[in-house]
């Protein structure tokens, strides 16, 4: 039996040498269990390669603004496992997580003694199902690999997102978009909504056809809603959100205009779900406005100026260069980035290079980190410093504090571990 948190995290954390374990039987077997609480959940369902999290999080404060309760499931989370469930716009209260836990395990065991062993990943889910179907007027669950065999793939949502399709794990999902798009697809539920973001035309093609042979309508970003007017300032960033009669002022203050298309699928999926859960846009476009993600182009620390991103992929560091361009055209950059061995280096790692006036490679404790090598080897020489350890390079970044900016980025898990060290540093 848990007692603490800590005892549920380092429970999870074992067994994660258990790997990714793609399909549904376990996490049925496990919801069956405890009573099938995936049939109680109102959800909404969100996949894509990039812009799940920000989504998920306009979605949410729109909606906590409005005065509905909402809970969302997003793993794995900056702030650990209590971040990765949060009700409320808050993470879940440690004693929820330990007595959830604890009705668990049995199967959990079950399942083991059958040698058919559940992952993290599956476990966090069939957790998260199971406080949020109790909890919630509504909940946001955000995929965790693809979408067919995806853990979370379980339930029946109110409407689908798919925000992007791009390259990103593919050992399992393929190495193709149009076999990554067919993944993604896998969310599409008979007769549910879609929401889509913008995506390649060949992505494009496999989920609508998805869509068209389960009856789902499709509300296409740039054809059925979009934006307009779009106008940066240093504080935030305006535009207008258009779908059929409805025409909208809005503003948000995360960065960049991937941003901007991030938040124009929230407000779609807002908008159609109006009738279930009714609001008024006053109070919706007040939680637009103030919401922020931890690790999503975040400042941490002022002179010198150090902004946190969690570009992981070659679309991420697209959007990510693109907003770096566009808010720090002129200030001398600097760049430290560790990222996994299994992300698409080769295609991470030139835009990069070219970019800052210095980079620095660095890598950091986890199985999957790229090491120094492996990185060395992919650089051309003179274009980037290896470093072994991260600490001291970013503390030696921090004595000079004048007329530079400093990005870290790579990994969320590297950033996670770097957003640490600047909050324990105060």
């Amino acid at each position: 039996m848990f007692k603490q948190v800590e005892e549920v995290s380092d429970f999870l954390a074992d067994r994660r040498n258990i790997g990714i374990r793609p399909g549904l039987e376990r996490v049925y077997f496990l919801l069956n269990s405890l009573g099938r609480p995936e049939k109680q959940l109102k959800a909404i369902h969100v996949a894509g390669t990039n812009g799940k999290g920000s989504t998920i999080a306009y979605i949410e404060n729109m909606l906590v603004q409005s005065g509905w309760t909402v809970g969302t499931f997003t793993s794995p989370s900056i702030l650990g496992l209590q971040g990765e469930i949060r009700i409320g716009n808050k993470p879940i209260d440690s004693k929820k997580i330990v007595d959830t836990m604890n009705l668990i395990f049995p199967y959990i065991s079950t399942l083991d003694e059958q040698h058919n062993p559940p992952s993290e990943f599956e476990i966090k889910v069939v957790a998260a199902i199971y406080i949020l179907a109790q909890e919630t007027q509504i909940s946001i669950i955000e995929t965790g690999m693809g979408g067919t065999e995806d853990a979370t793939n379980c339930i029946d949502p109110l409407v689908a997102i798919i925000t992007s399709i791009g390259r990103d794990h593919q050992r399992f999902l393929g190495d193709t978009i149009a076999q990554i798009a067919s993944h993604k697809a896998g969310i599409i539920k008979q007769g549910i909504p879609v929401i889509l973001g913008r995506v390649p035309g060949e992505a494009e093609e496999i989920i609508l056809a998805e869509a068209a042979s389960c009856r789902s309508s499709v509300f296409r970003y740039g054809h059925d809603f979009a934006v307009n007017n779009k106008a940066v300032s240093e504080i935030k960033e305006d535009f207008e959100f258009v779908a059929g009669n409805l025409s909208l002022p809005c503003a948000i203050t995360m960065k960049g205009n991937h941003q901007v298309d991030n938040a124009a699928l929230a407000l779609m999926a807002v908008e159609y779900l109006k009738e279930k859960f009714p609001f008024t846009w006053k109070q919706a476009l007040k939680g637009l406005l103030h919401t922020t993600i931890a690790g999503r182009f975040e400042k941490v620390y002022e002179q010198p100026t150090v902004i946190l991103d969690a570009a992981h992929n070659p679309e991420g560091i697209e959007s990510f260069l693109e907003t770096v361009k566009q808010y720090y055209p002129n200030q001398v950059k600097h760049l430290v980035f560790a990222a996994f061995k299994d992300k698409e280096l080769t295609d991470m790692l030139p835009p990069l290079l070219g970019t800052f006036d210095r980079v620095y490679m660095t890598t950091f404790s986890h199985e999957r980190a790229a090491r120094l090598d492996q990185l060395k080897g992919m650089a051309m020489p003179g274009s980037a410093e290896i470093v072994s350890d991260w600490h001291s390079l970013v503390k030696s970044e921090l004595k000079e504090p004048e007329g530079k900016v400093v990005f870290v980025t790579g990994s969320l898990h590297f950033i996670e571990l770097v957003r640490k060290f600047f909050v324990n540093r105060g």
